[in-house]
């Protein structure tokens, strides 16, 4: 084989290496922008201070050769109120319950709402740039 024919083999490796590894990398990098900006929305750990029993909102990466797909996981009731909010509302408590408050028992608690924090889409907005610049270096390194 020509040392030409090496050069464009070697080339084509190095293509197929960056187009299974990059996608997983990127992702991890998105993941960690989202992740940061989910502590930053829920206080470090994921979840709602007064919606105790909706659990803990999570990123999680699955990525395979040539791809990755980055989800949101664990309580999806979290997510959608973190990135859309909720208007103001009764809870009513179950027949012949009450709900327990800081002013004492209640059938019934007006709730006023949640602005909407965008979480998911600010942690993109903010990943993406560095995704961007990370995927390029790698590119760059190319046929090097």
């Amino acid at each position: 084989m020509s040392s030409g024919a090496a050069t464009v083999h070697q080339w084509a490796r190095e293509i197929q290496r960056f187009a299974d590894d990059w996608p997983a990398q990127g992702a991890d990098v998105l993941q960690r922008a989202i992740t940061s900006q989910l502590q930053a929305d829920t206080g470090g750990d994921g979840g709602l201070s007064h919606a105790r029993n909706l659990g803990r909102a999570n990123v999680e990466v699955d990525a395979a050769a040539g791809s990755a797909d980055i989800n949101g996981s664990g309580s999806m009731a979290v997510w959608v109120m973190l990135e859309h909010g909720t208007r103001a509302h009764d809870v009513r408590a179950g027949r012949g319950r009450v709900l327990r408050t800081p002013f004492g028992p209640r059938t019934v608690v007006r709730v006023s709402g949640m602005a909407a924090k965008r979480t998911w889409t600010r942690g993109v907005e903010a990943g993406m740039p560095q995704v961007a610049r990370d995927g390029d270096a790698a590119w760059s390194r190319v046929g090097r």
